[in-house]
């Protein structure tokens, strides 16, 4: 039950112990638990997809004592765990949560703000995992060759576990493949989601979705932790992982409540409960659906931020248990100047008044009709002001807009406040991070459903609009239009006669045809003809 890192550093520092010393009588008394421990970690902790519960900062600490005995064991002739398929697994689980090349940060790949402590590493631990498997599986040893380099080709490896020593161990001439890394969920942590993988228009969208091992703050579960589009840092949490990741600095629904610069001592994240019960990654669509259950406040002893600017004001707070259903819809873009962007339809069941919020990476947030030659906030932190309308634009930080469409609530009571922060610990001490909130509000029952489309500055926004209460979603776009259908198991007929019965559908039309996107089961009948599959599908539609 205690922290896991801290397990393995006790357990493997005596293995490497007898891996030096393998001729000393007490040798095989060291040596022994650790290899029994180092397996039951891998087979048994580590979760099908590599999954290790600690967070993007935490999971290196324990990387880097595993493969500091993985090279021990190896070398004394105990065990070659370059062999072991859940070794090579969790290292590559670690390289997948890395984002694109972030701007901020030097260019290069980094962590993510996923769990305790801070977002903004680049390590070297890939390519000490690159030499140490080059020889068992040449290929992924050139894929971990390429997250090292991509991560900045550093020498730095947590707690020094190899002493000084990895700079003779990494050798830069290794072969580097780039890998072929899709959408992917990984049940014990996150869902990470993604277009044109290892290009500079790269996107990436990594979602908390597993509440249950406790290594991350209650308000990052159900959020958007971090979202690139067009290869720029577009949306996401704070990059301190203990004081700013206070469940209303995040992006996700959280229970209303009115903060004043004395009572955000007071307020503190709710327990959460639940999980992903639908996922599928398709070409040009992802789906998550995710059910929560949000409940007591509980005082896990984290810090709480400072120095926020006036909060929205609030009449009526929300009591927990709230029952939150969150499906989110990735579309991918197509080509290299076509958006991916996110339609979000958070559904309320319990009657308690609910914030959706998110946090956009910004120089401050506009209804829509305005936005065009509007003034980029260069303020630090601006206190609440209201939201008018239903359409609003972020403008970017990296050349990257992102504009919000409001389908669901009619009326959403939306607002807006700057907050600005600096790192106190590393990697990027003093580094600000300055971001703007929307918010949007719901009484009690009922839902939110949002389209977040980026766009690169100085080029046509899209044309969003909405039939049956937000189930069904069109979007005109410079490139053809798409029709994102909620359908659930009773379906829904569209304007032009088209039947859907597939929790979700999405229809792509472009010049020359359009492509049908449809899961995880169901049906739809399109143009008088009937698509009916058990399993996620991708249907190319010829143009009649």
């Amino acid at each position: 039950t205690s922290i896991p890192n801290m397990n393995v550093s006790m357990v493997l520092g005596k293995g490497l112990v007898a891996c030096a010393l393998p001729d000393h009588p007490l040798a095989p008394q060291w040596i022994t638990p650790a290899l029994e421990q180092m397996d039951r970690w891998l087979d048994e902790q580590a979760g099908s997809h590599g999954e290790w519960p600690e967070g993007s900062h935490y999971d290196h600490v324990t990387a880097s004592t595993m493969v500091s005995f993985a090279i021990t064991a190896k070398n004394a002739g105990f065990k070659d765990y370059s062999r072991h398929a859940n070794f090579r697994l969790l290292l590559e689980y670690i390289a997948k949560q890395y984002t694109p090349p972030d701007p901020r940060r030097d260019g290069v790949r980094v962590t993510p703000p996923l769990g305790r402590a801070n977002a903004g590493w680049r390590l070297g631990i890939f390519g000490v995992v690159a030499r140490l498997t080059r020889d068992a599986a040449p290929a992924y040893s050139a894929e971990m060759q390429w997250a090292w380099r991509q991560s900045g080709q550093s020498y730095l490896t947590f707690d020094n576990r190899l002493s000084g020593l990895e700079y003779l161990y990494i050798d830069p001439d290794l072969p580097v493949r780039q890998p072929n890394w899709g959408s992917e969920w990984f049940p014990k942590t996150t869902a990470v989601l993604r277009n044109r993988f290892g290009q500079r228009r790269e996107d990436y969208v990594s979602l908390l979705l597993n509440p249950a091992n406790g290594f991350a703050r209650a308000g990052e579960v159900g959020a958007v932790l971090q979202w690139f589009a067009f290869g720029a840092p577009v949306a996401g949490a704070f990059s301190d992982g203990y004081t700013d990741r206070h469940e209303l600095m995040t992006c996700r629904v959280a229970a209303a409540a009115s903060p004043t610069a004395e009572a955000w001592q007071q307020i503190h994240d709710h327990r959460i409960e639940g999980g992903v019960s639908e996922f599928f990654t398709e070409p040009q669509a992802d789906y998550l659906d995710a059910r929560f259950t949000i409940g007591a406040p509980e005082n896990r002893g984290y810090s709480q931020p400072t120095a926020m600017p006036a909060w929205p004001p609030v009449t009526s707070t929300g009591s927990p248990p709230i029952s939150w259903r969150r499906q989110v819809v990735f579309v991918k873009g197509s080509g290299n100047n076509e958006a991916a962007y996110l339609v979000f339809r958070d559904t309320i069941a319990t009657d308690q008044p609910t914030f959706w919020q998110f946090w956009s990476s910004s120089n401050g947030i506009h209804d829509s009709a305005s936005a065009r030659g509007a003034p980029s906030n260069a303020k630090a932190a601006s206190p609440s002001r209201s939201l008018t309308g239903r359409q609003f634009t972020a403008i970017g930080q990296y050349g990257v807009d992102l504009d919000f469409f409001v389908l669901d609530p009619i009326d959403p009571n939306g607002f807006t406040l700057r907050w600005e922060t600096a790192m106190v610990r590393a990697p990027d001490v003093g580094l600000k991070q300055v971001q703007d909130l929307v918010q949007l509000r719901l009484p009690g029952a009922g839902g939110y459903t949002v389209v977040v489309i980026p766009r690169i500055q100085g080029t046509l926004p899209s044309l969003v609009a909405a039939e049956l209460d937000g189930r069904i979603i069109r979007i005109r776009h410079p490139y053809g239009e798409d029709v994102v259908v909620f359908g659930e198991k009773e379906g829904v007929t569209t304007a032009t006669g088209d039947t859907y019965s597939a929790p979700i559908s999405c229809t792509q039309t472009r010049a020359g045809g359009s492509t049908l996107t449809m899961g995880p089961s169901g049906a739809a009948t399109i143009g008088g003809k009937l698509f009916d599959a058990t399993k996620p599908l991708t249907k190319r539609l010829e143009a009649p």
